[in-house]
């Protein structure tokens, strides 16, 4: 049978039986993906809760949630609905730390790269040499 196979499409033997062991099993298809539960309002304002607290840590965040909420509205730099409060207030830590990972701004790296190679590598030059 492996003969015939690799007779009929010009494969070698051993691809061929690579290809009969390797043989692509059906793979159904996931379905519909899931509805998000928070929508970009909850995010603008997690992101809004989170920078005017000083970028704090999601666990340290979660439990001043609602004093932040209600002052933030109080002053009139928030304003949210009904819905939007009560998911921001039953969120998790988890969740909170997911949300605004494409908002987030990255921060700069300080690092430099060494000097270290440019001392090791020789640079020639076509003058005369001291």
């Amino acid at each position: 049978m492996l003969d015939e196979i690799a007779a009929t499409t010009g494969y070698a033997r051993r691809y061929a039986m690579w290809l009969l062991n390797h043989a692509a099993v059906e793979q159904h298809s996931p379905g519909p993906r899931r509805q998000r539960r928070y929508g970009p309002e909850v995010q603008h304002a997690l992101f809004l809760v989170w920078h005017a607290a000083n970028r704090i840590c999601s666990k340290r965040l979660i439990p001043f949630l609602p004093t932040l909420l209600e002052s933030l509205e109080r002053h009139r730099h928030l304003q949210l609905s009904e819905v939007c409060r009560s998911q921001l207030l039953s969120m998790s830590a988890a969740t909170a730390d997911r949300l605004p990972r494409s908002i987030r701004m990255q921060g700069k790296s300080t690092t430099r790269h060494g000097t270290l190679l440019k001392q090791q590598t020789p640079i020639r030059t076509f003058e005369e040499w001291n």
